[in-house]
């Protein structure tokens, strides 16, 4: 298991790398705009997307250029706890979670 936040040239990068590699088989997507078109066609009960916007709000010093400092960000999200109730009642997901608890660091 692995979390990772990509950008798409990245992941452009990834399924190309992974392309032409001699011994694997073809990447699961062909670019970044295909695994985001995949994302969205993923039917998921008509959870509804929504999103919230986010701004730094800390102090600044003199001469501070970090770029994410100025800028406003919006996060989209569907909610996760709806997400959830509707994967708990497809039988599709049945023998395909472990429901152990973890830790995660």
């Amino acid at each position: 298991h692995q979390q990772v936040q990509m950008s798409a040239a990245h992941i452009n990068d990834l399924m190309e790398n992974w392309a032409s590699h001699p011994n694997a088989a073809n990447p699961p997507f062909a670019n970044h705009a295909d695994l985001y078109a995949t994302i969205d066609a993923t039917e998921i009960g008509h959870v509804p997307w929504e999103s919230f916007n986010v701004s730094y709000n800390g102090e600044w010093n003199p001469g501070d250029e970090t770029p994410w400092k100025n800028k406003e960000l919006t996060v989209y999200f569907r909610d996760p706890r709806e997400i959830l109730q509707i994967q708990l009642a497809n039988p599709n997901f049945e023998f395909e979670m472990d429901l152990a608890p973890k830790r995660v660091f």
